[in-house]
């Protein structure tokens, strides 16, 4: 069965597990803030659903993940205010960062076991989601990297 709610990532069930597969393949299935909301509600769906016994998170095309989105820096912060948080400084960018945290922390917090199945690359805040609480189940020839060093601000 599969459900049609969500655009940046595709939600199915069968026989006891929902598969959610990052659907972002021409970026990579790079995160945005949309994907995450959109990736926690689904978990917390699977997680109180009683059909489902475990969860399985891919990536559509080549890669698990290539990481956060970084185009996110081309647009405006949505309802941007004088007093609001921008992403001109260092300190605004780490605070949207541990905002979005909130979101994937679903993988830690949820009871049921996610399977991470990884293919391709699996880069940067790829990583958080495959490692998080994620049990790396099917590893086809994945290459997982994290590249610190490069910090705007």
């Amino acid at each position: 069965m599969s459900d049609d709610r969500y655009t940046f990532i595709r939600y199915e069930l069968a026989d006891g597990r929902a598969r959610i597969t990052l659907n972002r393949p021409d970026k990579r299935n790079a995160l945005n803030e949309e994907l995450l909301a959109e990736l926690h509600d689904a978990l917390w769906e699977a997680d109180e659903d009683n059909r489902i016994r475990c969860v399985i998170l891919a990536g559509a095309g080549q890669d698990f993940s290539s990481g956060y989105d970084l185009q996110r820096y081309d647009r405006p912060v949505p309802l941007q205010v004088e007093h609001r948080r921008g992403r001109t400084k260092f300190d605004d960018d780490a605070w949207h960062q541990e905002r979005l945290q909130r979101l994937r922390m679903v993988l830690f917090d949820m009871h049921k076991p996610v399977i991470a199945q990884v293919q391709g690359r699996c880069l940067a805040g790829g990583t958080d989601l495959a490692l998080l609480w994620a049990m790396p189940g099917r590893w086809n020839g994945p290459r997982l990297a994290v590249r610190h060093g490069h910090l705007r601000g």
